[in-house]
């Protein structure tokens, strides 16, 4: 019994202290943590996101995306904060995300939000500093957990 509680404690060590070095990784934009953690979530994580993200009752969303040179459709999951006729949609990673350029370059995407497939335009990055009246506390602990320094936003095409 005493093995397995050191057993457990271990594991519930290493799992925390993991959280603490992606949580520096993203507070700090440091590219040695935040390179291997986004390959990682790409190509590990995003799937099972995706099953349910977008769908009515999650917060979780969906951006659909065209490369810029490959012109291939892609999905990212995001976790979009609707406001009236935008959408904010924070940053974590830095505004350098190959999803966050193909939008810019495109001047827009589609989201799917709570059910439903929204078309967007408008995009561009804001400082955190110029929304926070408008983040409620959750997104302002998200915000501040993760070191957000910089939002998507983006404009419902039929708004």
């Amino acid at each position: 019994m005493a093995l397995i509680r050191k057993l457990l404690i271990a594991v519930i060590g290493i799992v925390l202290v993991g959280l603490g070095v992606i949580i520096y990784g993203l507070r700090t934009k440091n590219r040695a943590i935040l390179d291997p953690f986004t390959r990682l979530q790409r190509d590990r994580l995003n799937a099972p996101q995706l099953r349910t993200a977008g769908e009515a009752g999650t917060t979780n969303g969906i951006i659909y995306h065209v490369g810029r040179t490959s012109g291939r459709e892609f999905t990212t999951p995001i976790t979009p904060f609707p406001k009236g006729d935008q959408f904010l949609i924070g940053l974590p990673y830095g505004p350098e995300t190959q999803w966050m350029k193909n939008v810019l370059a495109a001047g827009g995407a589609t989201l799917k939000y709570d059910g439903e497939l929204i078309r967007v335009t408008d995009p561009r990055v804001v400082p955190t500093e110029s929304l926070r009246d408008q983040l409620a506390t959750m997104e302002r602990v998200f915000q501040q957990v993760f070191g957000v320094n910089e939002y998507l936003v983006v404009t419902r095409v039929d708004a």
